[in-house]
């Protein structure tokens, strides 16, 4: 059936639902069943085994794989005694395929759940009751009820339509609102665009309310019929991400050379000894191949995919939907955060203030109003059009508080006729209303503007009264009337809102969040500059602008109409100026964010209504806020909070900048190591004729003092105290000076203690020297991987929410002391020592502490003036 060309009685019958009361929920769950989720098809996560093969299929594993099949046939042709070390590198390979294998699937699963954690709900009826349900639960047939504002989640007929319009820009990419009629029956051959009786998934509600039938779902709507828009993406790669990866591969082309080098240096040296030259061969290739496969950071391309993923997960359980993981990124890059004022810097808790009736201002006392303030107030919730606006719940409870009549009487009084939906560019809404038996306008709106449509008024007073409570912060609402000759079938907002006839001002408080000016404060100190983008006159803004310490004085702040006399050039120039804009209309909204753009700042977006919803997708992030936020919002969102708070807002940033600073850590720690035991093996191999570390041992550090301590740094709760520069994250530099100078000296210090240990256990003998090395290095990396968990001395360093650290760090300790100690060690070659030379192995250690605390400090007071953090 061609639904746009079908009666809505026949599309009905041909789905087999009543308009009334929509499906059976047996049938709604055998259609789900039948038709499959209403949802695009989805990458599911790669499954543990897949990233487990995925480890294996390394030309590194092969290599080694291939040289330990040599080494075992070599020494049982020579019949010499380490034929098993082969069979122990091969499974210590497999056991670090496992480990890396797990963190990958764990942060596989973790980015899979956060991407679908922000699965919007939509109203239906079913068995003739209206219910909300998880939109990806639509089935065809299903009958929908569509309000201003809401997201439009599936192909569908529309059976009724009252004023009904829908912005289609996401399927036709026209902006302007179409006008839609479900009494409409069309030719079989319609575009889209044309097809006024139905709606389309993917685009949303601009004004009106409708009723629909669910007629396609999933794959089978027009908006993933198009291929330019549901095509699979191609993996992008972030900044960061670019970094690590040059890291990455100049690290491998250092290590490649280091382990030719040391290969024909062991070769060498083994020509003159008395050693099979097969034997000698074969172990040196397998030692020199164990060296670049335990210090290549294998784990480092997948560094950010771990963090930010896992990092992801603790934002969902604490009531926060990132929908990307790039976007945590681009939160840590934020230069600029434009919010609202009402809700984000203010509680969004409105009681009334005052009411000011055109001769005086009165207040309630002991819950009353006198009888002209009273009426203000009804005509104030008989103009009440806004679902979910805290600003008419204020009003409306007010009425309830102080006239006794909820909207449901007010409703009853006044009954409504028509209406002029609010407009963010008329900053006002017209309800039509029939009063004592006539026909009334009521309009509720700015003071200016409503002010500017009043006749036979003294428009200088009352204009200033309204700069008075302005500057106590009181938000105000201006209502006027107009009595209409007739009712209008379909009122135009020229005709009806001019020559009104001024009413009163509701003044409304709505008090400073308390920790909002310390988040602030945080953000300024993080680089990060705060713009406030209210809907409220001037001087309100800056009287909540001045308390918050956002600005200094009201130079600082410009209105929506000074914004008009602006070009975009002009605009661009001096936008950095203002941190302030008040009366603000959506489209002005965008120009001052593409003004930012343009300058080269990373813009993060607050907003949570219908009129934010373009901003939000503009942005560099979009963060839609509060539990009750709009259906379109957070879908043009990058983010989503639950709570409505400024503060709870710069609580992700926090987290964000510590994420990154986990990263930082992590690849610091990697590279640290890898140079270290590049040095540790080369100057042994030189000086003493003889390799440091086997290829076993060599592995067997790789997994306990190298995997775990990087997985404990990747998955180290943000501390949010310590935060990468945001100068550094947009110059896409992930180490500055400082920190390679420090890598360099961190190196050689870990290195210098490994050798020492080498050259007091040889006294003893060879196997005696590689031991203390052995354990020696396994100590000396946990020591480190504590050194970097934070900035601060690592006698001082709080270690709650690291408990994972702790555990882990104290188990590889122990299984390396234990192999050291008992002839367990004989397995990997290993001596046993005496608890004497296990105490000068933790010593030596240990001795790399006064070092890294020198260049802590170093650090700290070369970077004093350049503080960063939220």
């Amino acid at each position: 059936m061609i639904w746009h060309s079908s009666d809505k009685e026949v599309v009905l019958a041909e789905l087999s639902v009543d308009e009334n009361s929509g499906l059976a929920n047996g049938v709604a769950y055998e259609r789900l069943e039948t038709y499959g989720k209403n949802q695009v098809a989805d990458v599911k996560p790669i499954s543990f085994i897949k990233q487990f093969l995925n480890q294996l299929n390394k030309k590194t594993v092969y290599a080694l794989a291939i040289i330990s099949a040599l080494n075992m046939i070599i020494s049982l042709i020579y019949d010499e005694h380490d034929y098993c070390f082969p069979v122990i590198v091969i499974a210590l390979v497999v056991i670090n395929a496992l480990l890396c294998a797990y963190h990958l699937y764990t942060c596989d699963r973790a980015a899979y759940f956060q991407k679908n954690a922000s699965v919007p709900t939509c109203t239906v009826i079913r068995e003739g009751v209206k219910r909300s349900i998880p939109s990806n639960e639509l089935v065809i047939g299903d009958i929908i009820i569509l309000s201003e504002g809401d997201y439009i989640n599936a192909d569908a007929r529309l059976i009724e339509t009252n004023g009904f319009r829908c912005n289609e820009l996401a399927l036709t990419g026209e902006i302007i609102p179409v006008e839609k009629d479900a009494n409409l029956v069309l030719d079989d051959m319609v575009p889209c665009a044309g097809r006024k009786n139905m709606v389309f998934c993917g685009c949303n509600v601009t004004h009106g309310s409708a009723k629909a039938v669910v007629v396609e779902t999933g794959a089978n709507t027009e908006i993933s019929k198009s291929s330019a828009l549901y095509s699979k993406p191609g993996n992008t790669v972030s900044g960061i991400e670019r970094s690590l990866g040059a890291i990455t591969h100049i690290v491998g082309i250092v290590l490649a050379v280091a382990s030719a080098v040391i290969f024909l240096l062991g070769i060498i040296l083994g020509i003159s000894s008395d050693t099979h030259f097969a034997a000698v061969t074969v172990k040196m290739l397998l030692n020199a191949t164990a060296l670049g496969f335990a210090a290549f950071p294998a784990v480092m391309p997948y560094v950010t995919a771990i963090v930010t993923s896992l990092g992801a997960a603790r934002f969902i359980r604490n009531g926060v939907i990132i929908k990307d993981t790039a976007t945590i990124e681009k939160l840590a890059k934020t230069t600029v955060l434009c919010a609202d004022k009402t809700g984000v810097f203010t509680k969004n808790h409105m009681y009334l203030n005052s009411v000011y009736n055109g001769e005086s201002l009165e207040y309630p006392v002991g819950g009353v109003l006198n009888q002209k303030c009273a009426v203000v107030l009804r005509l104030a919730v008989a103009c009440s059009m806004l679902e979910n606006d805290n600003t008419e719940a204020a009003i409306e409870e007010s009425c309830v508080k102080y006239n006794n009549m909820s909207k449901a009487d007010i409703d009853n009084a006044y009954p409504r006729l028509n209406s002029i939906p609010f407009d963010g560019e008329r900053k006002m809404m017209t309800s039509i209303n029939m009063i004592d038996g006539k026909p009334f306008a009521v309009v509720k709106g700015a003071p200016e503007t409503v002010l500017s449509k009043c006749a036979g008024i003294d428009a200088e007073k009352i204009q200033k009264v309204c700069d008075e409570l302005a500057e106590k912060s009181l938000r105000l609402i201006c209502i006027a009337i107009k009595a209409l000759e007739e009712i209008p079938a379909n009122p135009n907002a020229q005709e009806i809102e001019c020559d009104l006839k001024f009413a009163g001002i509701i003044c409304l408080e709505d008090p400073p969040r308390a920790d909002a000016a310390e988040s602030i404060e945080a953000c300024k100190s993080a680089g990060i500059r705060v713009v406030m983008i209210t809907g409220d006159n001037i001087t309100t803004a800056c009287s909540v602008a001045k308390n918050l310490g956002i600005i200094d004085d009201d130079a600082q702040a410009i209105t929506g109409a000074q914004l008009e006399e602006i070009d975009d050039d002009e605009l661009k120039q001096i936008v950095h100026d203002y941190c302030v804009f008040a009366r603000i209309s959506p489209a002005q909204k965008l120009r001052i964010v593409q003004a930012l753009k343009d300058n080269g700042d990373i813009v993060t977006v607050t907003g949570n209504g219908l009129d934010d919803a373009d901003v939000l997708s503009v942005s560099d992030v979009g963060f839609a806020i509060g539990a009750d936020g709009n259906d379109v919002a957070r879908g043009n969102a990058d983010a989503i909070i639950k709570k409505n708070s400024f503060s709870a807002v710069v609580s992700v940033f926090k987290e964000c900048h510590g994420l990154f600073e986990n990263i930082k850590k992590t690849a610091h720690y990697l590279i640290s190591i890898c140079t270290a035991i590049m040095l540790i093996y080369l100057p042994v191999l030189l000086i003493f004729r003889t390799p440091p570390l086997s290829a076993v041992q060599l592995l067997w550090i790789n997994l306990l003092a190298n995997a775990v301590p990087v997985m404990s740094l990747a998955t180290k709760p943000a501390d949010s105290k310590t935060a990468i520069p945001t100068e550094k994250l947009l110059r896409g530099r992930l180490f500055d000076l400082n920190t390679v100078i420090s890598i360099i000296i961190e190196s050689v210090t870990l290195s210098v203690c490994c050798i020492a240990a080498f050259a007091i256990g040889k006294s003893t003998g060879i196997s005696v020297g590689c031991t203390m090395a052995f354990l020696t290095a396994s100590f000396a990396f946990v020591v480190h991987s504590f050194n970097l968990c934070s900035n601060r001395s690592i006698i001082f360093i709080r270690y709650k929410n690291s408990e994972f650290m702790v555990i882990t760090s104290a188990v590889a300790v122990f299984v390396s002391a234990f192999l050291c100690l008992t002839p367990a060690g004989r397995i990997l070659g290993l001596s046993c020592l005496s608890f004497g030379q296990v105490m000068i192995c933790a010593g030596l250690s240990l001795i790399a502490v006064p070092v890294f605390e020198v260049i802590k400090l170093f650090n700290s007071g070369v970077l004093n003036s350049s503080k960063s953090g939220v």
